[in-house]
């Protein structure tokens, strides 16, 4: 047979968040800002400053639910509270609608880095000037003629 729960309660935190907070982190917040219990069965949704980036924490009776999605362009929707509370509680309508990214022209775009690529070589110059020693052992034609420099000046060898 097919048991399916209930939907949750959820809450959203209105304020910002550090996202390097996982199950602990989270669930801290959940204990101290909102004064509730995160093993209750709500789902609790997290938004950092930029808006760019959720995490969902649940508990879902034999450990924690962590979810965490990022968005490559727009921001999250923000809710204010009415009261000027920590949480605001959603329904599943306005879940989906937080979830979602909004793409406006008034949001700032946020330049993401790209992985460092190695230079081409047609970037390469080949000046004297600009290249690097090489640290290849000298041929044995090349090291007949090698010269010290000593206490009493340049020597051949």
């Amino acid at each position: 047979m097919l048991s399916i729960a209930p939907p949750p309660t959820i809450y959203l935190h209105t304020g910002t968040t550090d996202m390097r907070k996982s199950f602990d982190g989270l669930s801290g917040i959940i204990r101290g800002t909102f004064a509730a219990d995160p093993s209750d069965g709500s789902l609790f949704l997290f938004v950092n400053k930029r808006r760019d980036r959720i995490k969902a924490l649940w508990w879902d009776g034999d450990g924690y639910v962590l979810w965490y999605k990022r968005l490559e362009e727009g921001t999250f929707e923000t809710i204010a509270s009415p009261n000027g509370e920590a949480r605001v509680r959603i329904d599943s309508t306005k879940l989906a609608m937080t979830s979602s990214p909004i793409a406006t022209r008034s949001s700032p775009t946020v330049a993401r880095r790209s992985p460092r690529r190695p230079p081409s070589s047609s970037n390469r110059t080949s000046s004297s000037k600009n290249r690097r020693p090489s640290l290849r052992r000298p041929s044995p034609s090349e090291t007949s003629r090698c010269s010290v420099r000593s206490a009493r000046g340049l020597r051949s060898i």
